[in-house]
């Protein structure tokens, strides 16, 4: 084979592995699936494809990622905004501003004066909306179910905490059970509780495994946009 043959070949290869890796870090340039929330408006789970659920929802939650928003206009119903900094993360001392967020309120969340609590203009809460956003799927999910996504509203991050401390002195993490979510009762408006877990069997954990991984990329990119159906963002 002529040289330049050899090179070329040699050239093809060692490109087609950088393609490779660029496709190993493919969801680090696209945008989550559209159309894959679930909306909690009026107490009522809405799902991605318009049914709707008065719940409880019985769900496995994949993983969650701690988020924090700020908005610098108040809430008008017929003109959103989004938030002009944000911040997510796996763990919550980890939270620090996008860096796409166009206006950065802080290099870290927790130095963050818009993240204390008395700091929003009632002086009854953080100016900052903190969340929990989750990726959940039905039990019956198979491989090709897309994974959807949830936000713990402010109300709901300590029934969310609570719950996953209960299941941790069990030994077990919230992908290895089904969950029941519903809304608090004697709430005015949509906060979620959680509890009544139940183990997955060997097949179904096997599945939600397999899935986890979509759910964390998922995650992982979600920007700016998640209307607070609680108080109106």
């Amino acid at each position: 084979m002529p040289a330049a043959a050899t090179t070329q070949r040699q050239a093809l290869a060692e490109y087609r592995e950088v393609l490779r890796q660029e496709l190993a870090a493919l969801h680090t340039r696209i945008a989550p699936p559209a159309g894959n929330r679930i909306s909690v408006k009026g107490r009522v789970f809405t799902m991605p494809d318009g049914s709707t659920n008065p719940g409880p929802l019985a769900a496995i939650v994949l993983d969650w990622r701690s988020h924090n928003q700020y908005w610098a206009v108040p809430y008008d119903p017929n003109h959103l905004e989004d938030p002009i900094c944000w911040a997510v993360s796996r763990t919550y001392e980890d939270l620090s501003p996008s860096p796409d967020a166009p206006e950065r309120q802080a290099e870290r969340c927790n130095s963050c004066p818009r993240n204390i609590f008395g700091s929003a203009p009632n002086r009854k809460a953080k100016d900052c909306r903190n969340s929990r956003r989750l990726a959940i799927v039905p039990p019956d999910a198979t491989l090709e179910t897309a994974p959807m996504l949830l936000d713990a509203s402010p109300t709901a991050i300590s029934a969310f905490e609570s719950y996953l401390l209960g299941l941790a002195t069990e030994g077990r993490m919230p992908v290895e059970v089904t969950t029941l979510i519903a809304f608090k009762p004697d709430a005015d408006y949509p906060s979620l509780v959680f509890g009544k877990p139940r183990p997955l069997t060997d097949k179904q954990l096997a599945t939600m495994i397999k899935l986890r991984e979509k759910a964390q990329a998922m995650l992982d990119m979600t920007g700016a946009r998640a209307a607070n159906e609680e108080t109106g963002h």
